[in-house]
């Protein structure tokens, strides 16, 4: 539902990094220091609190973007795009294929290249859902991670099938 990721914001009067880095340690989203400023507590809120935007009731966007696969065309080749490609699938389809079982912190990790990754050949769609997994990684209830690597993982597969294409063309 819409509360299963409820931020956490500490308010210490301690200001020190290492105070924040033990707040955060212990599982709060944030750290903040007394005497609590209002623009510092809005700009947390805006970090942590997600804002219903326009495109959530928008269809769901394209594979690909316009730009980013013809510019690897252009720097490396079609043949050296093509070669990239297939690393791609294979180290990342390897990643997805065990994101289900792997550790938070490895599944962050992973989420991390993949969005990387998917973004240096125009997926967008796939790195932006990467990049929601990165965020979520440590804090999430497993059955939203699941739903979100599935999610994932047919978009990845969509994916590949379009840059397939486009690199074919």
């Amino acid at each position: 539902g819409p509360n299963q990721h409820v931020p956490i914001l500490a308010l210490t009067a301690n200001a020190f990094a290492e105070d924040g880095e033990r707040c955060r340690a212990a599982g709060m989203n944030d750290h903040l220091t007394k005497p609590i400023r209002k623009a510092a507590l809005q700009a947390a809120l805006l970090k942590h609190v997600p804002q219903k935007t326009a495109a959530e009731d928008a269809p769901p966007a394209e594979p690909l973007g316009t730009g980013a696969l013809s510019e690897l065309v252009e720097d490396f080749g079609q043949a050296g795009a093509a070669r990239l490609f297939t690393t791609f699938v294979k180290e990342q389809g390897s990643e997805i294929a065990v994101m289900a079982t792997a550790e938070r912190s490895s599944l962050r990790r992973m989420a991390h290249s993949l969005k990387s990754s998917a973004r240096l050949f125009g997926a967008s769609r796939l790195g932006d859902l990467a990049e929601a997994l990165e965020a979520e990684a440590t804090d999430a209830a497993p059955d939203a991670l699941s739903a979100k690597i599935a999610e994932i993982a047919a978009c990845f597969a969509e994916s590949c099938k379009a840059i397939k294409t486009k690199l074919a063309a």
